[in-house]
């Protein structure tokens, strides 16, 4: 569907486009079928069987390493990690793998993109210390999303990303640790949750597990039991959809992308991130897609100036671009309103809103039938204006939940899934 993106201009996407066609990047999509598993032999060594052949997925092992755990029992969880990653298709490139320690502080050990074989992974992992300490889940969920998952440390937007997390207690901030198993799965990752011996908190890790909890929620006696589950926990992670996750086949939506203040190489990353946000439809059949941008469109007639300052004066007010006129070309595209479907706007933006307060008035009527989602792109942006533009959980109380700011358009990719989440969970 997004597809098209590659060789097509924006004006091409909406007729009434006015902006100059945007340069864009060639890129080549292959879709990988994936094997079923092969059987294998639960044993406390580990194997080479491959179970995962194929596979593209990012999976981060978040691994308590407080001081609940004795040193015996820490060494066994390593080795546990080690034979689960053995299942993993890591030296095709299509699996990766990190880990994540946590006690105090939490702390990325290996990150996605540091090793491409699995000796080098199990060699990594077995070289893991254990400081000891308190049991700070919060804070390797935080990590995770911030840190590990991200572009720049070999996240992929494509592939599934999926967390494995081992503890034997319950985390030392119970509330704060609810806030980040709520913005994981907000965030499209899926977890699975190992719990080891009698002391763990039922009800926390299967709020942090992925649904069904039958089957990404683990439970053993003792760290001495692991390999019980090493196969079955690598045959489920293996069967983690590739990419996720994506609106019902009866979903039915009309979607317009707004760009304002992008300019340069950030057009190519926009238009990719469009094109990645696009995954999210591809199994719908009632869709329908539009485009509009902000332009500057400059007309000064000759005329005398007394100074620079005069001119220059002239130009920067020729030259600012119109978030309300952007706003508005986007509400009148919709045309009229489609029984039972979904209404939802995606703009894009970059620096400060000169005609905040005339957006703002646009914002609110485009709202009044459709749900905005506002990225902003950039370190000069504006946050507050951002909320003011976008939609809210609760239409009575302002939040951010509709809100994704980025530093660059590099980290655009970053956020795809966030995205899916949102605008799929109308589907289920």
């Amino acid at each position: 569907m997004f597809e098209d993106l590659e060789t097509m201009g924006c004006d091409e996407l909406d007729g009434k486009q006015a902006c100059p066609k945007p340069k864009t990047t060639t890129t080549t999509t292959t879709t990988t079928t994936t094997p079923e598993p092969t059987t294998t032999t639960t044993t406390t060594t580990a194997t080479t069987t491959q179970t995962c052949q194929g596979k593209e997925a990012d999976i981060v092992f978040i691994v308590d390493s407080s001081s609940s755990i004795w040193n015996v029992d820490f060494e066994t969880q390593k080795t546990f990690i080690g034979d689960v990653v053995s299942h993993f298709d890591v030296e095709s490139g299509k699996t990766r793998v990190a880990l994540i320690a946590f006690s105090n502080e939490a702390v990325v050990k290996i990150h996605l993109n540091q090793y491409s074989t699995r000796k080098e992974l199990i060699s990594e992992i077995a070289k893991v210390t254990q400081p000891g300490g308190s049991t700070n889940t919060h804070l390797a969920l935080e990590l995770m999303l911030r840190e590990v998952f991200s572009t720049k440390n070999g996240a992929r937007p494509g592939a599934a990303h999926i967390a494995v997390v081992i503890t034997d207690g319950v985390s030392s901030r119970p509330d704060e640790t609810m806030q980040q198993i709520e913005l994981t799965h907000k965030s499209g990752v899926y977890v699975f949750t190992v719990g080891v011996g009698n002391k763990t908190d039922k009800s926390e890790l299967e709020a942090m597990a992925s649904k069904p909890v039958s089957d990404f929620s683990f439970v053993v006696n003792g760290y001495a039991a692991l390999p019980k589950i090493r196969d079955l926990l690598a045959f489920r992670t293996c069967k983690v959809p590739d990419d996720q996750p994506t609106c019902s086949s009866d979903f039915m939506g009309d979607f317009m992308f707004g760009i304002h203040g992008i300019g340069g190489d950030s057009m190519d990353h926009v238009i990719e991130f469009i094109k990645h946000v696009g995954g999210a439809f591809r199994n719908s059949k009632n869709i329908r897609l539009g485009l509009k941008e902000s332009c500057r469109n400059a007309d000064l007639p000759l005329s005398d100036y007394s100074g620079d300052s005069d001119f220059a004066t002239d130009v920067q007010e020729q030259m600012v671009e119109s978030a309300a006129d952007l706003l508005s070309g986007i509400r009148t595209s919709f045309g009229n309103v489609r029984p039972d479907v979904n209404r939802v706007s995606v703009l894009i933006l970059s620096g400060k809103i000169d005609d905040m307060e005339k957006a703002f008035l646009e914002a609110m009527r485009l709202k009044y039938s459709t749900r905005v989602i506002v990225v902003g792109v950039g370190k000069s942006i504006d946050r507050d204006q951002l909320m003011r533009l976008a939609s809210y959980e609760n239409k009575a109380k302002p939040d951010i939940s509709h809100v994704f700011p980025v530093d660059s358009s590099a980290e655009l990719s970053d956020i795809v899934k966030k995205l899916h989440v949102l605008i799929c969970k109308d589907s289920e």
